[in-house]
């Protein structure tokens, strides 16, 4: 299996599908940025820590984020089906689990790497143009240490939803084969559903049961405690995650070549 994962991580190194994830994430920093610079002079304009850093998840995370992120993966997916270079793997005795796993790991480990490195260059961005003001907690100034933790844990929780659309894009790669159809079909999903999902979020009973569900995680950015709202919004990207990869594994056991 390691030896497949530095496979993986090699080809992605030396392809160039990799573009798209670092495009991406390098126009959500410039648009997150251009948020804040452009409302900068409003004598209204709140320029705490806080309210700098959460621009990144109000202009990126609802739909240009997941989107990146399935696109990057589906590619890398059907890139393997086109090129026929799965045969590669089959012939040399990898089982189909090992192939699958050893994808995913390696397009999670690039992916969440990536975003790691976005959201910590935007972390300082947004203090450097933030105000400066004290934090508050409980009525009480907030410590570094807290605001660090606050900020973790919110981090942590996207994570979880970025494996899931990780998984569910690999689940349409798997199932189609073809690049075209897989993106075209994703866009048009993620699209509709997320829209849906922003606009009905309290009528639709559905959506708690979704991974999307995650996608609630921005609004805990300077916000403490909440503990058991946190795990309920994240249990759903694990349980989805497992059905997706499960989907994915049978679509792959019975296609033939």
């Amino acid at each position: 299996m390691k030896d497949l994962i530095k496979i993986e991580l090699y080809k992605i190194s030396k392809g160039r599908d990799k573009y798209i994830l670092i495009i991406s994430f390098a126009l959500m920093i410039f648009l997150a940025w251009t948020s804040i610079l452009t409302g900068i002079d409003s004598n209204s304009m709140n320029r705490s820590f806080y309210f700098n850093l959460s621009k990144f998840f109000q202009v990126n995370f609802e739909l240009f984020l997941p989107l990146s992120i399935g696109i990057f993966t589906i590619s890398l997916v059907c890139n393997e089906f086109s090129n026929k270079t799965i045969k590669n793997y089959l012939m040399s005795g990898y089982t189909k689990e090992k192939i699958l796993f050893s994808k995913l790991i390696s397009i999670y480990i690039v992916v969440a790497f990536t975003f790691l490195i976005t959201i910590s260059i935007f972390i300082y961005l947004s203090y450097f143009l933030s105000d400066k003001s004290a934090i508050y907690r409980n009525f009480r100034v907030a410590s570094n240490m807290e605001i660090s933790l606050n900020i973790i844990g919110v981090i942590g929780m996207i994570l979880l939803y970025i494996f899931a659309v990780i998984s569910f894009s690999l689940m349409l790669g798997y199932l189609t084969k073809k690049k075209g159809v897989s993106i075209l079909i994703y866009i048009i999903l993620i699209t509709i559903i997320l829209l849906l999902y922003s606009g009905l979020r309290k009528l639709l009973t559905v959506s708690s049961y979704t991974f999307f569900q995650t996608s609630n995680a921005p609004t805990y950015i300077g916000v403490y405690g909440f503990y058991f709202n946190k795990i309920r919004d994240t249990i759903p990207s694990i349980s989805n995650s497992a059905l997706f990869l499960a989907i994915a594994l049978l679509a792959f056991h019975k296609h033939e070549y």
